[in-house]
């Protein structure tokens, strides 16, 4: 009878509900511009938290996104070899924003650091994650006209003409010299991701400088 009992209470006793593990985790910092300043995370039961704290269009959100996206975001990191990053590409460049992006790999939670540059992989990784977040409008919004107009200092015979053939899904317009005796000037540009653009720009051969608007800063060689 006794062991009728404990097999029933056996049955009876509820399992305890597994909790959803953290996937992917994106942050990025402010810097003295527009910078957006946010957290996101992607959980296995394919929940998308969103907590944005400065320059974003929305403060905290929550989403569930399809199977097929996340299989497809799960299979991104995977082909990239996120776990073959180093955990940290941080060069001493003034006013720009760091970005944590980490993945949970076999051997746990993978964290990695940038500021300035960093492998195209790095960079292709967090505009994919960042799209669930353009895709529902939590990023749109707040931006402002200095963050639109990028100060470039171009190497010695280049032709502005020749820059902005090259950026032209990023709308990259020339508007005028700025200095009469030096090779800066100002362009207009509406990019996706502003902090991804920057990179680029300055890792281009026609360019010796790049920043907003509000500052120019050197490239560090």
């Amino acid at each position: 009878m006794l062991a009728c009992f404990v097999i029933c209470l056996q049955c009876t006793t509820p399992h305890p509900v597994a909790q959803p593990q953290l996937m992917i985790k994106l942050e990025k910092t402010g810097c003295r511009g527009t910078c957006p300043v946010f957290q996101m995370s992607v959980y296995s039961d394919r929940t998308v938290t969103f907590s944005g704290m400065a320059h974003t269009a929305a403060s905290n959100e929550r989403t569930t996104i399809s199977e097929e996206e996340y299989k497809l975001l799960m299979n991104t990191f995977e082909e990239a070899s996120f776990s073959d990053l180093d955990s940290s590409y941080v060069k001493s460049v003034a006013d720009f924003p760091f970005t944590y992006l980490s993945y949970r790999t076999d051997r746990g939670i993978k964290k990695v650091t940038v500021r300035g540059s960093a492998p195209e992989t790095f960079h292709r990784l967090v505009e994919k994650t960042e799209s669930i977040a353009h895709h529902n409008h939590w990023l749109n919004g707040n931006a402002t006209r200095s963050e639109r107009e990028v100060i470039i200092e171009l190497v010695r015979d280049s032709d502005p003409a020749a820059l902005t053939d090259q950026f032209i899904d990023e709308n990259l317009t020339f508007i005028k010299k700025i200095t009469p005796n030096k090779l800066y000037y100002l362009f207009s540009v509406d990019a996706a991701d502003p902090e991804d653009f920057l990179n680029k720009i300055q890792a281009n051969p026609l360019v010796k400088a790049a920043q907003w608007n509000h500052k120019l800063k050197k490239r560090k060689e």
